[in-house]
């Protein structure tokens, strides 16, 4: 594990895609050009999991992916190829479900089981477990008869469904008395909606099935990290990625105990998988290589928006819905929401803690109500995920983002008394503590620390996000759809400040995002043409506000909503008609979804079923055909999906240039336009891909401007982006120094058209690489816009280069087109050098 690798590609790996499919695309992926195989975790999950963030018992691996000689093959050939594997490993919980073995066990023994501390649970006064599984009351579920005790095995079991309880004391009782069983049991069922006020174990989010794991443990961290320390000593793993790293209490702790215990001191590739906010930075003293990319993603995508457009569609956004929220205020109110309806026991446990932490102080005189609408208003004011406030650690830096919060809210609930935020603030910033009680305060503020990640994930990420859409390509996992744009000059700057985590991943898709890279990308696409998407919003409302449903004594869908359904179907409309089939069916599964994580009119909590009828039958109507709506949607779609497309290209070479390691998600070689989990982890066409790059492959040794001409000609049909991700992930993996370890330069343009460049170089030893992405080029094309096939314009770039380092050759040849081009004065023409192809990628060529 002693290197990064030169790139990634990510497997969702499952029962009808394990270990033996992954195997035999190994070969695909080398002739990609990929170095790691990065895979979706692999221990034991709950059975037909998807994704295998469920584990069931992480002393083993799944065996619905194959068995561990399954695995040393899949090894094997990856080692073949010189090829590495990352593994994402899931520390932070498993699942809470009668599958996996120690949770059995704790069901059947309680606080006596061995297993009992491997569980973040606060046991309540009888010692019992809250088990929020019912779908009902318990005396309704009891009087309809849907518990039944099975004593056909070998040890008698509580069935609910599909679901089996260890009960003991059986005989303790008359068998048909099921209430004087349960009473005897150490869990006590429970409605499901009972979870958010009453569940006493930490879970993942508000997902009751996952429950936390104590991993700050050493006894803990060892058992449930074995078979891992065991694959990465055997050289199966070559590369870790940390899945939710601010779950756990003490980050940094953890991660050196992973050093030392999986890694055994060796130097190994690790990435966590670490939300930074814009201002935020990874903390220096944990020793890893980076994150997995979020950071990057948001601002790549940012360089594609327009800061001219992006105020005209806050104006455009404001006429639609009648609405002009501030981001910031939507994200404020949506925590408080998520902390109420979500997690109020987790509040309450807090308040408890703080009471006692209180004790008889003159601050203990606060009205318990008055404090938790001061927490849970200096929760919503973080603008962080978490601090990292440790037992052995207390950061100025934590300190000044507890001020912010606090300040946050004494702006936003100004009608809290002061002294409630000033002992808040006193407590979380662990200020004027008196030796004695320091540790009892540092434990409520870790406490604390893994309740503001929770928090922020679902107020922001998947409620304010889903609430907020104005450009629902900003609304991406770490970014800010208040702030979205990345300059140039801001973009080069961050580059250089992540410049000591070198190994950190280059997303643009992932099994999380909101959007696949090409959707966002298209959808940035209305930030040049505000005007034109103004008029479109304008046409369809009219065209399809008579198809408007009522439910509960309102038209469906309001405003808001429809302002998504029209950006996700201008994002996500397939490019090729055979494509459009099962697309409605796609459309009101993810409608279904992000109108329940808006949490306006329904939510998972409490569905309404007569609004989302309304709102599916809504979708339905306008998507046929002889309604009209779709054929003036796609006209509006083929005017922006060649410019969108390009975004795309270039965010690709981009992220291949740039320092860093580019992960690319599965199937994303193609066109992909796919939107949230589930259905971004839809089965991909491998044999169509290993087909179309065969016939790639001449093109890719030996290319010629026409060659890449006609891939651009062709780019509905994917080629142009498979031939460029093989292209440049090949020239990375043939110049591994240069790219991992090479200096980087921003390369600005000159001329007419220098706001629409966005340039790179890189730098080591001799070797040089120049790349050149075209940016925000539909509005600057106007309507001189030649038609499709011919666009973009390479004369358009007349008068304009892009200026090297007085130190580059002035020689080059472009990788991707074959073309040698002269830069007399360190200074590229890029009117030559994008005359059959929209993007370059120069290397030194010799005289």
């Amino acid at each position: 594990m002693a290197r990064w690798p030169a790139s990634t590609y990510r497997f969702q790996l499952n029962a009808a895609f394990g270990f033996e499919a992954a195997t035999a695309l190994v070969p695909y992926l080398h002739r990609l050009g990929i170095d790691a195989l990065y895979s979706s975790p692999i221990l034991q999950a709950r059975p037909g999991s998807t994704h295998g963030y469920d584990t069931t018992d992480p002393r083993r691996l799944n065996p619905e992916l194959g068995d561990e000689e399954a695995l040393r093959s899949l090894s094997r050939a990856l080692q073949d190829h010189r090829m590495g594997l990352v593994l994402d490993i899931v520390p932070n919980h498993a699942a809470a479900d009668v599958s996996n073995p120690m949770w059995l066990d704790v069901l059947e023994h309680g606080a006596g089981s061995e297993y009992a501390g491997f569980f973040d649970i606060l046991w309540d006064e009888e010692g019992r477990l809250l088990l929020p599984i019912l779908g009902d009351e318990l005396d309704a579920v009891l009087a309809r008869g849907e518990l039944a005790l099975d004593r056909s095995g070998p040890k008698p079991l509580l069935r609910y469904f599909d679901r089996a309880l260890p009960v003991r004391d059986v005989d303790a009782a008359e068998a048909s008395d099921l209430r004087a069983l349960l009473d005897r049991q150490v869990y006590r069922l429970a409605h499901w909606r009972r979870a958010s006020a009453e569940i006493n174990y930490r879970r993942f989010f508000d997902i009751s099935d996952l429950v936390g794991i104590r991993v700050e443990d050493p006894a803990v961290f060892d058992a449930t990290h074995a078979l891992i320390a065991r694959l990465v000593e055997d050289g199966i793993v070559t590369g870790l990625r940390v899945d939710h790293i601010d779950g756990l209490i003490d980050p940094a702790e953890y991660l050196v105990r992973l050093s030392e215990r999986v890694l055994g001191g060796r130097a190994g590739y690790v990435v966590v998988e670490k939300i930074l906010e814009r201002d935020e930075r990874l903390p220096g003293e944990w020793p890893v290589d980076g994150t997995t990319g979020y950071d990057y993603m948001v601002r790549a995508n940012g360089l594609c928006v327009s800061v001219a457009g992006l105020e005209r569609l806050s104006a455009v956004y404001a006429r639609f819905t009648g609405a002009n929220p501030s981001f910031d205020d939507v994200v404020f109110r949506r925590k408080l929401q998520v902390q109420e309806e979500l997690f109020s026991a987790e509040l309450e446990r807090l308040l408890d803690r703080l009471g006692t932490l209180l004790g008889d102080s003159s601050a203990a005189a606060l009205d318990r109500d008055l404090m938790r609408v001061a927490l849970a208003a200096v929760t919503a004011g973080m603008p962080r995920y978490r601090t990292y406030f440790a037992r052995n650690r207390v950061r100025e830096e934590d300190r000044e983002v507890v001020h912010r919060a606090v300040a946050e809210a004494r702006r936003r609930q100004a009608d809290v008394p002061a002294i409630a935020y000033d002992v808040l603030e006193s407590i979380l910033t662990v200020a004027n503590t008196p030796p004695a009680a320091r540790g009892d305060r540092l434990d409520f503020v870790m406490r604390w620390q893994q309740y503001t990640g929770p928090v922020m994930a679902k107020g922001h990420e998947d409620t304010a996000m889903y609430v907020y859409n104005r450009l629902m390509s900003a609304n991406a996992v770490g970014g800010d759809p208040a702030d979205p744009v990345a300059t140039m000059t801001d973009f080069h700057r961050w580059l250089i400040e992540r410049r000591e985590w070198t190994g950190a991943m280059n997303a643009t898709s992932t099994h999380d995002s909101k959007r696949s890279e090409d959707v966002r990308a298209r959808i940035d696409v209305l930030s040049e043409l505000p005007d034109e998407w103004q008029a479109a919003l304008e046409r369809w409302r009219a065209m399809n506000s008579p198809l408007r449903p009522q439910a509960d004594g309102q038209l469906v869908p309001d405003p808001n909503t429809e302002m998504l359904v029209y950006q996700t179907l201008v994002g996500a409309w397939p490019i090729e008609a055979g494509d459009e089939v099962d697309f409605p069916e796609r459309l009101r599964d993810y409608l279904l979804k992000a109108a329940r994580e808006a949490k306006t009119f329904t939510s998972w909590m409490e569905p309404n079923q007569a609004w989302e009828e309304a709102l599916l039958a809504w979708s339905d109507a306008i998507l046929q055909p002889a309604h009209g709506f779709t054929a003036d949607l796609r006209a509006f779609v083929e005017d922006v999906a060649a410019a969108g497309a390009l975004n795309s290209l270039g965010q690709v070479l981009l992220k291949v240039a740039a320092p860093g390691v580019p992960d690319f998600y599965q199937g994303s070689e193609l066109w992909s336009l796919t939107l949230v989990d589930p259905d971004n982890r839809r089965p991909v066409d491998y044999v169509r891909r290993a087909r179309l790059l065969d016939e790639l492959e001449a093109t890719l040794a030996a290319p010629t401007p026409q060659a890449a001409a006609e891939l651009w000609r062709d780019w509905r049909s994917g080629l142009v982006k498979l031939y460029v991700t093989a292209a440049t992930l090949r020239d990375r993996r043939e110049k591994r120094q240069l790219h991992l370890l090479g200096e980087h330069f921003g390369v600005p343009g000159r001329g007419p058209r220098s706001a629409n460049l966005c340039g790179l170089a890189r730098h080591h030893g001799g070797e040089w690489r120049v790349a050149l992405v075209p940016l925000r080029v539909r509005s600057a094309e106007g309507s001189t816009r030649p038609p499709p096939g011919a666009w973009p314009s390479a004369a358009g770039w007349a008068g304009t280069t892009a200026v090297l380092p007085d130190s580059a050759p002035t020689r080059w040849r472009n990788r991707l087109t074959g073309e040698v081009v002269e830069a007399p004065n360190a200074e590229v023409p890029l009117e030559r050098v994008f005359a059959s192809l929209p993007l370059a990628l120069l290397e030194p060529a010799e005289r």
